[in-house]
C-alpha cells in the first residue's frame, strides 16, 4: 500500500477520491482528450468508476492520482495499473492545457518512482496515439522499447535502468 498524499520534485500526488469527478470529466472533455480513450462526461458514472477503483486501490491493484501543485491547485492525473509480475503499467497522464511548465513531467515521474520504489517493479509499460507527436518525443528519450503496435497506439515497455537515467537528467533541468 502507498501512502494517500506524496510530495516530491515540488508537487503534490494525492488518491483520486469522488469529489475529484467533475475535475476528471473537465480534464479528459478538453482538447488533449484527442490522445486519450473516451470518458463519458456522466458525473454519475464518474463518481460509479471512482467507487470501483478505490475498491482495486485498496486490493493494491491500481493507484490513480490527482496532480496538485504545493498551493493545492488541481493540474492532471496520473494512474498506475496492470500490475504483472514484474510489469505495471502507466497512464491516464492527462494535464490541463494551462498547466505550469513541467509540472506533467513531474508527474510522470513520480508515478514511476512510486512503481518503481514502492512497488518493486522493473517494467513500465505504456501506450501512446500514434499522432500524439509531442508525448511521443518525450517517452523516446527514454529509449523505450517498442513492442506493439494497432492502427491508433504503439505500445512500449521501458525497463527500470532506462527510465532512472533519462530521470536523473530531466531532473537536472526541471529543478
Amino acid at each position: 500500500m502507498i501512502s494517500d498524499i506524496i510530495k516530491k520534485y515540488n508537487i503534490v500526488l494525492e488518491l483520486v477520491t469522488e469529489e475529484d469527478a467533475q475535475f476528471i470529466i473537465d480534464l479528459r472533455s478538453g482538447k488533449r482528450s484527442t490522445h486519450i480513450s473516451y470518458t463519458e462526461p456522466d458525473i454519475l458514472k464518474q463518481v460509479s468508476w471512482i467507487k470501483q477503483y478505490k475498491i482495486r486501490e485498496q486490493n493494491n491493484l491500481e493507484y490513480y492520482f490527482i496532480v496538485k501543485d504545493l498551493d493545492g491547485n488541481k493540474w492532471g492525473t496520473t494512474r498506475l495499473y496492470n500490475f504483472n509480475n514484474d510489469r505495471f503499467e502507466v497512464g491516464s497522464w492527462v494535464f490541463l492545457d494551462d498547466s505550469p511548465a513541467g509540472i506533467a513531467i513531474k508527474g510522470d515521474i513520480a508515478t514511476r518512482e512510486i512503481a518503481f520504489e514502492q512497488l518493486s517493479f522493473d517494467i513500465c509499460k505504456f501506450d501512446v496515439r500514434k499522432e500524439n507527436k509531442t508525448v511521443l518525443k518525450y517517452h523516446y528519450g527514454y529509449k523505450p522499447l517498442l513492442v506493439a503496435e494497432d492502427e491508433l497506439n504503439f505500445y512500449f515497455e521501458l525497463n527500470k535502468q532506462d527510465f532512472y537515467k533519462q530521470r536523473d537528467k530531466l531532473i537536472k533541468i526541471l529543478l
